[in-house]
């Protein structure tokens, strides 16, 4: 046991003190009013008005955590749960260090991504489980790290003994078992793994846990649900607490959570990764059975050089055109030819890739954000016009709400491209649907979907009377058509709980991709409502368009997806087999239908509430032993830290301190340190002496963190002021004439950065800028200030993952000064320090990557890519009456590696030939992360 908790404390110490920092500011609306619900199992926070929600949340958990639903109902802890209602981002989170659970409201357009079931319900299920998990490993090694260490031990504790494809493996079981939906039951969500096996074959263990550059590694909640799948239909659902129990008490140090499988099972983990995937090979295995074609045939032949994405096609002057992006470039609408692509416009940043185009007006959505409130975000919608290449930007306001900008998705264009339609889903979480006029970028008409439905996507215009959508309600979903002068929804196929999505207009009926056999294929409805199958492709098919009788679509490979075009035979059009699609042999629970939405006093909720000391750190070491204590509200508005640090050598104690408070439009900074100083100030003669001394610095602060998102590109800029007190001790009086006991300084600056989107591939940015100044100054007729300025510029390489970096700094303080500042200059490479006057330095960087090894090592060490970095510094070093240069030239490799199949570190080696006043000297250093 002592030796397990010794091992461990390294890892512990080294993870918490990088992770568990304070938070960026608030991104919360300030306008918000909260309020909040409590049972004892969670406190549910959320906007006023939105009890219904709220409600329903509870009480499904509620429900989850009766021991008949769930076997991991050991130990519950009461969680605040935050409803965000100001988001177009569809995600959840549950976290610890602190303990709490945040659920964005906006469901997705795509239901590929999770299934039918409604998207706060879904959340309910998945992300209390993530919570059951939590509390139910909080025993054992872990319990007492939760101890020692606060919720910072507790999350690293359970870091460890679980890897993260159980996590999200075990929650989208849930989410299956639960649920008439869940990804279980989606084909898509088995897709890619499809196209591996049947291109490439099952990749090694190491590779489908860590990711790759190369190629596309599905992520860990397939690779999670396939293994937890396979051990519970094996073992029965009892597997789990006996081996989450095992991995708490840390039964082998290192991969407990293997070795608690070997012992509940008898297998190597090895085993246990080869049979799972052997048996989902064995389930996924499809041989298309009718030729629904004459000639479907691939577009493009080059895909498997570079993973390459090709959706949304469409036809226009009989020239073929998509969205496409690889993992050497951002999204952008191409014309898609045999040869070379070309980029007719790019495409901004999204939440959701999508593409529309009528008639030669395309349509698509961007991310917006406010420039204070990073919750509070939002679509643009984006016209573009063929014939003339003119793009207009859309964003009107609710008609509802005439202070809030609508939240937009789906756009689709009239014929004429004077009219849009789209799905609006505000904060009141209720869909509607929404015609522009793109003239005066007004909503013209709100149009409520179909009666009980919580959810509609993918909107078109049929004819100039019609409108198709999909909705969903009760978990169910259905293609509608809404009759714009009689204001009557009609449904063209029976509500089901297959996954309908990217529907599209074919003359006088509606093609659209579906999970119905299976597998995602393409079909037909005609308006009495009869399914034909056009497609039965062996991984799936999406985003489909017809120009007559030639079909395109988008289809899953190996390396990405690919486009497929071909001549439809009417003749052989088939009528679809509705079958189940769930990999699972355990009884499903639909809970949903029998939740009761209980009754709850709804009560104010402060901005400041729920402060809670979450995490401590204890770091002892032989030359210094630190105690930081972390805290940190429900609405991460008032975040603080404390650190108490002795040094075992000299014998003396420093401490700092800080408050955040950014529930306000300024975030306001309270803090107080103390440090030990080495400085060279000047005696009476004239002369430099080394003075070591003890600081001690109280001050506050404001600053304004903006920022705003422009199509590809993100831009910051945030001023920041601060003044402080500045209290020496230990200084030695025949240093000057000057009393330094005490003093006040400013500090006045900025930070500026402007920088274009990565592709997955890309080193860095291929186009941006970045600039920081400070300027501090004591006052009261002390000789002491300081400027500081660094800014670099971005560019282009030769090749697309190839990036040019321009940086360059200056420092200028008088070495004279009564006073001088910590020194924050980034010296020349490999050189030595000068004391000066004045500082400047230009620097040129090359970045490329080299090779990605996707190798790894005994689960110690995974490679994924290696970089290397080409540098050259020039430096000038001023003093009053002398001015010296330092040059140097090198190489930095930089090893983009993951540990223990956990841990994500980039560290590297530099290789530097410098020349200066000192000295000429190649020296070889290492390094951790990007420090240039």
């Amino acid at each position: 046991m002592y030796l397990k908790i010794t091992l461990l404390l390294f890892v512990i110490i080294a993870f918490i003190g990088d992770s568990v920092l304070i938070a960026q500011p608030s991104g919360h609306p300030s306008s918000i009013n909260w309020k909040y619900l409590e049972t004892p199992l969670t406190r549910v926070i959320y906007p006023e008005g939105r009890s219904e929600q709220a409600s329903r949340i509870a009480s499904i958990i509620s429900k989850i955590n009766q021991p008949d639903v769930s076997l991991l109902t050991k130990n519950p802890r009461r969680i605040d749960l935050v409803l965000q209602t100001h988001q177009v981002i569809s995600n959840g989170y549950v976290g610890i260090g602190p303990y709490r659970s945040e659920f964005y409201a906006t469901p997705p357009q795509d239901l590929n991504f999770t299934g039918t079931t409604d998207w706060l319900d879904l959340l309910a299920i998945h992300e209390y489980r993530h919570v059951q998990q939590s509390n139910f490993m909080n025993a054992g090694l872990i319990k007492v790290l939760h101890y020692f260490f606060g919720q910072g031990g507790w999350a690293t504790g359970k870091f460890l003994a679980a890897p993260n494809w159980f996590d999200e493996g075990d929650a989208v079981m849930m989410e299956t078992k639960l649920s008439k939906g869940g990804r279980g039951r989606t084909p898509e969500f088995f897709a890619r793994q499809r196209a591996i096996f049947a291109e490439h074959g099952a990749f090694k263990y190491s590779k489908a846990r860590n990711g790759s550059y190369k190629d596309v590694v599905p992520n860990h909640y397939l690779l999670g649900y396939t293994l937890c799948n396979f051990l519970e239909n094996g073992y029965g659902e009892e597997i789990w607490p006996n081996i989450l129990k095992r991995s708490s008490r840390f039964e082998g140090i290192f991969y407990p959570f293997k070795k608690a499988i070997k012992k509940e099972t008898g297998l190597q983990f090895s085993a246990v990764y080869k049979t799972a995937f052997a048996q989902l090979d064995s389930q996924l295995i499809h041989r298309p059975t009718t030729e629904r074609s004459t000639s479907f045939s691939t577009i493009k032949s080059d895909v498997s050089k570079t993973p390459s994405f090709y959706e949304w096609p469409f036809y226009h002057d009989h020239k073929l055109y998509a969205l496409k992006e690889s993992f050497q470039t951002t999204a952008g609408i191409y014309e898609i030819t045999l040869e070379k692509d070309k980029l007719i416009t790019p495409v901004g940043i999204s939440h959701e890739n999508f593409l529309a185009e009528n008639n030669g007006y395309l349509t698509w959505t961007e991310y917006e954000k406010h420039p204070r409130w990073d919750f509070e975000n939002n679509t643009i919608t984006v016209l573009y016009n063929f014939k003339t290449g003119a793009k207009k930007k859309l964003s009107p306001y609710n008609k509802s709400n005439p202070k809030a900008k609508a939240k937009l998705f789906s756009p689709y264009p009239s014929p004429d491209g004077s009219l849009l339609v789209a799905v609006q889903f505000d904060t009141s979480l209720t869909p509607k649907l929404v015609i522009i006029d793109v003239a005066t970028n007004q909503i013209q008409n709100e149009i409520d979907i179909i009666e009980d439905a919580n959810a509609a996507s993918y909107p078109r215009w049929l004819n100039e009377d019609e409108i198709a959508y999909i909705a969903k309600r009760n978990s169910e979903v259905s293609i509608v058509i809404y009759h714009l002068k009689n204001m009557v929804h009609k449904t063209l196929l029976p509500w089901t709980s297959h996954p309908i999505t990217h529907l599209n207009i074919h003359q006088n009926g509606l093609i659209f991709s579906s999970g119905f056999s299976g597998i995602d294929n393409i079909y037909k409805i005609e308006a009495n409502g009869q399914i034909e199958q056009l497609t039965d492709v062996a991984t799936g098919a999406y985003t489909p368009v017809m120009e007559g009788d030639t079909l395109c679509y988008s289809q899953t490979i190996f390396k990405g997806s690919n486009l497929l075009e071909g001549v439809v035979n009417p003749k052989r059009y088939e009528n679809t087999n509705q079958a189940d699609f769930v990999f699972k042999a355990n009884k499903s629970d639909d809970i949903l239908p029998e939740i009761k939405t209980e009754q709850f006093e709804e009560k104010d909720f402060r901005r400041t509430d729920g402060l809670q000391l979450h995490s401590y750190l204890f770091a002892p070491s032989y030359v210094n032993t630190a105690l930081s204590i972390y805290y940190e509200n429900t609405l991460s508005n008032l975040e603080g830290i404390t650190t108490l640090n002795y040094n075992n050598n000299e014998k003396n104690t420093t401490w700092s301190a800080a408050l955040n408070y950014s529930a306000m439009f300024p975030v306001f900074d309270l803090f107080t340190n103390t440090t030990e100083r080495n400085l060279f100030l000047l005696s009476p003669q004239d002369s430099f002496k080394l003075n070591n001394f003890k600081e001690y610095n109280i001050g506050l602060g404001m600053s304004i963190p903006l920022s705003w998102i422009n199509g590809n590109y993100s831009t910051s800029f945030t001023p920041n002021v601060s003044i402080q007190q500045k209290i020496l001790k230990k200084l030695q009086q025949e240093i000057k004439p000057i009393d330094l006991s005490s003093f006040q300084s400013i500090d006045i600056g900025f930070s500026f950065t402007h920088r274009r989107r990565l592709a997955f591939q890309n080193v860095r940015t291929r186009h941006g800028q970045d600039l920081r100044v400070s300027y501090k100054r004591a006052l009261g007729g002390l000789n002491a200030n300081s400027i500081y300025a660094n800014t670099s510029i971005y560019l282009p390489g030769i090749s697309k993952n190839h990036s040019i970096r321009i940086n360059g700094q200056i420092r200028k303080e008088l070495v004279v000064n009564d006073y001088r500042y910590l020194d924050q200059f980034q010296y020349h490479r490999g050189g030595n320090i000068i004391l000066c006057d004045q500082a400047m330095r230009v620097s040129v960087d090359y970045m490329l990557p080299l090779i990605y090894p996707d190798f790894g090592l005994f689960d110690l060490i995974y490679f994924r890519r290696i970089r290397a970095n080409l540098f050259a510094d020039y430096a000038r070093y001023s003093l009053p009456r002398r001015t010296e240069t330092g040059k140097s030239l090198g190489l930095e490799l930089f090893f983009d590696n993951r540990y223990f199949n956990e841990f994500p570190v980039t560290s590297g080696v530099r290789i530097s030939h410098s020349d200066d006043f000192a000295s000429r000297k190649t020296s070889v250093q290492f390094i951790l992360g990007l420090d240039f």
